[in-house]
């Protein structure tokens, strides 16, 4: 079962949390609480030729966003302001999340006839200012949910369109 937890609501906006259960012993157990998920900090793996490199750490997931050319020159700029005062670019630059979820589709991403749960985040770079919509793709085993993948919207398997 999944559905999402409001944590805080006002007129301003809510704070959601997409969970999962599964059910034993005739009670529900919690499975998946995205909010753990998106407790584990993006680093940079790499950038080079345009492409940043970020991995999800403690989740073995990995993507790449293509920068816009005002990105590269942004970035190139930052990267030239920390190698002067002798820090890395890798090293320095934090990424975090603007949004715990923004919403949440059952869709069959793989074509394998059964749904996956597409969850929906907002990320953003401290210093460098560059920032998407990441899918994260959230697959059953048996009875249990697990992270397949992260899909940034820039890529070419964009899901945007799933949810108009």
């Amino acid at each position: 079962m999944v559905g999402i937890e409001y944590s805080f609501v006002n007129k301003y906006g809510s704070t959601a949390s997409l969970k999962s259960y599964y059910y034993e012993n005739h009670k529900f157990n919690e499975d998946l609480d995205i909010n753990q998920i998106l407790s584990s900090p993006l680093s940079i793996v790499s950038y080079e030729n345009g492409l940043l490199t970020l991995s999800l750490d403690n989740y073995d997931q990995v993507f790449t966003l293509p920068l816009t050319k005002d990105e590269i020159h942004e970035t190139d700029a930052y990267i030239s302001v920390l190698k002067s005062a002798g820090k890395s670019f890798i090293k320095h630059e934090d990424y975090i999340y603007l949004s715990n979820l923004r919403t949440y589709k059952l869709y069959d991403y793989d074509q394998d006839g059964e749904d996956e749960v597409i969850a929906t985040v907002d990320m953003h770079g401290y210093a460098s200012g560059i920032g998407d919509t990441l899918y994260f793709v959230l697959k059953y085993e048996g009875d249990r949910l697990h992270l397949d993948k992260i899909i940034p919207s820039r890529s070419t398997q964009n899901l945007e369109a799933i949810f108009e």
